[in-house]
């Protein structure tokens, strides 16, 4: 079954490798990945707001740090067509 990135991106087939591992994602399998982001920075007062907003739909974080640990999981959800 090929992902939603292989199915739009001409060339995938012509990505680096880690890439196209990073990136073959399907129903059936997430993308799981963990690391420390070296420096988190606050930005200017309206992208800070922006990130403190968008904290109700889980999609930013309005913290600052250093050395800070992370995890993100993205999985594909498929829609209803709405028509």
């Amino acid at each position: 079954m090929f992902s939603m990135y292989e199915r739009v991106i001409e060339d995938f087939h012509l990505l680096h490798p880690k890439l196209k591992e990073r990136y073959h994602f399907t129903q059936e399998n997430a993308f799981r990945g963990k690391g420390v982001m070296t420096e988190i920075s606050g930005g200017s007062y309206w992208i800070r707001l922006l990130f403190q907003a968008g904290t109700v739909f889980r999609c930013f974080f309005p913290e600052r740090g250093k050395n800070v640990p992370f995890t993100i999981e993205n999985h594909i959800r498929l829609a209803k067509n709405e028509t």
